[in-house]
C-alpha cells in the first residue's frame, strides 16, 4: 500500500522539506531503512544516521537542522515519537478495514 508524503504531513500537521510528491510502502529504523520506507529520528544522538539513510522520507523535529546535505525528505513536526505512533495507528485503521477474498452473496 502506497502513502504520499504530502498526505502523511497532512495528517500529522507537518512541513515537508523535500519531495513532497514522493511515496512510502513501509517504516523502519533510520540506520536500516530502505527505498521506499519512512523512518523517524527523534533523539539527537542518532543524527549521523540521517546523513546516510535510504529511507525515502524522515519525521524530525521542527527545529531540526541537519550539519550536512540529506538526501532524504523531511516531514518536520513537533515530536517525531508522537507522530510516528499517530501513523501507525492510522496505518492499523487502513489495513484493519481492507477485506481480502470473496464475499459470498445472502
Amino acid at each position: 500500500m502506497l502513502f504520499r508524503i504530502k498526505d502523511i504531513a497532512h495528517l500529522l500537521q507537518g512541513e515537508i522539506v523535500g519531495k513532497e510528491d514522493a511515496v512510502v510502502d513501509g517504516l523502519g529504523k533510520i540506520q536500516e531503512a530502505k527505498e521506499g520506507s519512512l523512518a523517524f529520528l527523534a533523539n539527537p544522538k542518532y543524527e549521523n544516521h540521517i546523513y546516510g539513510t535510504k529511507a525515502t522520507a524522515v519525521l524530525v523535529r521542527k527545529d531540526f537542522i541537519p550539519s550536512k546535505p540529506v538526501t532524504t525528505t523531511l516531514i518536520k513536526v513537533e515530536d517525531p515519537y508522537l507522530a510516528f505512533s499517530i501513523l501507525l495507528d492510522e496505518y492499523y485503521k487502513v489495513i484493519s478495514f481492507k477485506k481480502t477474498g470473496v464475499e459470498q452473496p445472502s
